[in-house]
C-alpha cells in the first residue's frame, strides 16, 4: 500500500517478540517501492529515510524514533525534481547523522548534528552520477563517527567507483590495566632476586580491540619519564617476571595496554617492591649459669638478614618479647640494633618462665618488616 512501517524486537531470532507493525509514513507515499533504509544509535533511537511522492515530486523524508516516541517527518531534499534512493549512516556514540540520495546525475548529502538538533545545508557529492547506476550508492559510519560514502561516478566516460570520507572524532584510548600496587620479589639460590608483576583486565576496555600489553620497570625513585619498556605480552598474559636482577637495587613497574589502532593507555599505577623484607632466619640460643646460690639464664638471639634488604642504608632490628605464656599480651620492644649487628644477649632472665621473641628490619622512612618469631627452647 505504498506505506513505510516499523517493527523492533528485543530478540531478533524470536519471531514471536517483534512488535506489530507501526506505520510511520502516515499517508500514501505514492512511490511503489519507498525504498525505506534504517540506522540505530546505541541507545536504540531509530534513524529512517524513505522516499516519498504525497507532494508529487519524489522526496527524501525523515523521521527519527527517540525513547521510543516518534518524531514529525521532515522533507530533506526539498527539491523541484525527484529525489530518489536515500541511504543513511549514523554516528551510533554521538547520534550524528549523514543521509545520501540520488537526484538526476547528482548525489547530495546532508548531515544531522544531535548536540544542535539541526541538519545542515545540502552539500552536492557529485554531478557525474550516470542513471544507469541508479541505487548505487553506500554510506556507512564508524565506531568514531568516521562517515564514508561511495558511488559511481562517469568522468570523462569513464566509469570508476569514488570515495568520500570525512573525519570524525579521534578514537578513545584504551584505560590503564588494573595493575596490583605491590610486586612478589623472591630471591633466587645465585643471590639474584625475581620480581613477579601482575595486573588485571580493565573492564572499561570491553568495548576495544586489544591487542598487548606493554611492561615498563624504572629504579625506584626515579621520576617517571626513566621507565624503559621490559616486554610486550599477549592479552592473554597477566603476569611479568623480572629475573636475574640485583638485590642492591629496588625497582618499580607498570603496565600499558595497545589497541588495534596501536593507541596506548596511560600506565597503570605503579608496583613498588615492599619497603622492607621479612629476615631470613632467627635463633634463640638458651644457657644456664650456675652460681653457688642462683641459676642466671642467658638467652642469645641470632639473625642472619636477606639481601633483599641490601638496597637499605642503615637500616635496623628490633627485637620484642614476651613470656610465652602471655597469650593474649602484646609483644614489648626490647632494643633496637644497627645494621653490623646480628645477634643480641639478654642476661639475668628468671629461669621459671620462656619466652618468645619477634625480630623485624626498620628503614630510616619507619617503614617495619613483617616479623620473625622464635621460641625460647
Amino acid at each position: 500500500n505504498k506505506n513505510v512501517y516499523f517493527t523492533w524486537a528485543d530478540e531478533a531470532t524470536n519471531e514471536f517478540s517483534w512488535t506489530q507493525p507501526e506505520l510511520i509514513s502516515h499517508n500514501h507515499t505514492e512511490v511503489d517501492f519507498p525504498h525505506p533504509e534504517i540506522s540505530v544509535d546505541k541507545s536504540g533511537n531509530a534513524y529512517v529515510v524513505w522516499m516519498d511522492a504525497r507532494r508529487g515530486n519524489r522526496e527524501v523524508y525523515f523521521r527519527k524514533r527517540i525513547n521510543g516516541d516518534w518524531q514529525d517527518p521532515k522533507n530533506l531534499s526539498q527539491s523541484s525534481g525527484d529525489s530518489k534512493y536515500p541511504v543513511i549512516a549514523v554516528d551510533k556514540a554521538k547520534g550524528d547523522a549523514y543521509v545520501a540520495w540520488e537526484e538526476g546525475n547528482k548525489i547530495l548529502l546532508r548531515e544531522y548534528k544531535q548536540s544542535e538538533d539541526k541538519w545542515g545545508a545540502i552539500e552536492i557529492a557529485t554531478e557525474n552520477h550516470p542513471k544507469e547506476a541508479e541505487g548505487d550508492v553506500g554510506l556507512c559510519a564508524s565506531v568514531y563517527g568516521d562517515f564514508h560514502l561511495v558511488y559511481t561516478e562517469d568522468r570523462s566516460g569513464k566509469r570508476n567507483i569514488y570515495h568520500r570520507f570525512k573525519k570524525g572524532r579521534e578514537p578513545d584510548k584504551p584505560e590503564a590495566p588494573l595493575g596490583s600496587t605491590n610486586l612478589q620479589t623472591r630471591l633466587e639460590v645465585n643471590n639474584t632476586k625475581t620480581n613477579i608483576f601482575g595486573w588485571a583486565r580493565n573492564p572499561e576496555n570491553g568495548a576495544f580491540h586489544l591487542t598487548n600489553y606493554i611492561v615498563y620497570r624504572k629504579k625506584e625513585g626515579q621520576s617517571n619519564s626513566r621507565y624503559v619498556k621490559q616486554a610486550e605480552l599477549s592479552t592473554t598474559k597477566f603476569l611479568y617476571r623480572d629475573m636475574g636482577l640485583s638485590t642492591s637495587v629496588k625497582y618499580e613497574y607498570a603496565v600499558t595496554v595497545k589497541d588495534k589502532f596501536d593507541q596506548e593507555s596511560d600506565r597503570s599505577k605503579p608496583a613498588k617492591e615492599v619497603p622492607v623484607f621479612i629476615p631470613l632466619s632467627l635463633d634463640v640460643i638458651t644457657k644456664l649459669n650456675k652460681a653457688l646460690f642462683s641459676i642466671e639464664k642467658i638467652n642469645t638471639l641470632n639473625w642472619t638478614d636477606t639481601r633483599l634488604n641490601d638496597p637499605i642504608q642503615n637500616r635496623r632490628y628490633r627485637i620484642y618479647r614476651k613470656k610465652s605464656t602471655d597469650e593474649d599480651s602484646a609483644f614489648t620492644l626490647i632494643y633496637t640494633a644497627d645494621s653490623n649487628t646480628t645477634s643480641y644477649t639478654e642476661r639475668m632472665l628468671p629461669v621459671t618462665d620462656k619466652f618468645v621473641y619477634r625480630l623485624t628490619v626498620i628503614d630510616n622512612s619507619g617503614n617495619e618488616s613483617p616479623w620473625l618469631e622464635a621460641d625460647e627452647d
